[in-house]
């Protein structure tokens, strides 16, 4: 009798898909826990790319506006921005020329290379809207940067004081 059990050489249909089936039941909760970490992880990183680039561009910004001696808006239209902050610097007789740009229709922000350049690069990306206001008797500038990667939104404000 137990020989007859040992001889059999292949599996029946009946265990073949009930091995299929236990996979299968074994492996869907896997499958649909893998498939949402992954969504949360993209969002994850959609969100601090986004931040990343908001926060980078008022970091520049601030910095390079903190010991200026105030901002203009040097040029306006609805998909274009440009704004030059001056610096004066007791050893150089030329003024610091700060330039920044926005692009609504690149979403983009652009700077110039250095003091003397008046070629520009972009240095943040995904700017959804950035806003300069000035309140020239209290001395300080207020600056609204929102960028946007998807449905992931980050807005960031802040009040530049200057010192000269």
């Amino acid at each position: 009798m137990y020989k007859h059990i040992f001889d059999r050489k292949g599996a029946t249909l009946i265990e073949i898909v009930l091995t299929v089936a236990l996979i299968g039941i074994i492996f869907t909760p896997i499958g649909n826990f893998m498939v949402s970490s992954i969504k949360v992880l993209n969002t994850s990183k959609d969100q601090l790319d986004v931040q990343h680039n908001v926060e980078t561009a008022m970091k520049t910004i601030i910095d390079n506006t903190i010991g200026s001696q105030g901002i203009d808006l040097a040029a306006s239209n609805e998909n274009r921005k440009v704004f030059n902050l001056l610096k004066l610097d007791l050893l150089d007789p030329d003024p610091y020329r700060f330039i920044l740009e926005y692009n609504s229709i690149e979403k983009k922000l652009y700077r110039n290379y250095s003091p003397k350049s008046m070629d520009l690069f972009a240095f943040a990306d995904g700017i959804e809207a950035f806003s300069i206001t000035s309140a020239d008797p209290s001395g300080y500038i207020e600056i609204a940067i929102t960028g946007k990667k998807g449905n992931i939104q980050f807005s960031i404000n802040n009040k530049v004081y200057f010192r000269n």
